[in-house]
């Protein structure tokens, strides 16, 4: 535990918090005032925004592989919605 710098502690107690807490609660106040279909959205599209907010904040790349298949994903949830709608 010594060997273990504090900056990565910090990173994984900032991880537990609000990647693993503040996220789920978030999803669970999404199913308590959502549809289901819209909350189960936010399991797609938060990972498209945590790749955008990483490329702004932290100066990570953004390659083509990167933005297509953000953009397969944002297609699949739009179609599956149009789905639920016509239904």
């Amino acid at each position: 535990i010594d060997e273990i710098p504090s900056v990565s502690w910090f990173a994984i107690g900032y991880l537990v918090v609000m990647g693993s807490m503040v996220a789920f609660g978030c999803f669970l106040y999404s199913l308590q005032n959502l549809s289901t279909e819209q909350a189960s959205i936010y399991a797609y599209i938060n990972p498209i925004i945590a790749l955008f907010i990483g490329w702004w904040l932290g100066n990570e790349p953004l390659t083509a592989m990167i933005i297509s298949g953000a953009m397969v994903t944002i297609i699949g949830v739009y179609l599956v919605n149009r789905g639920y709608k016509k239904a």
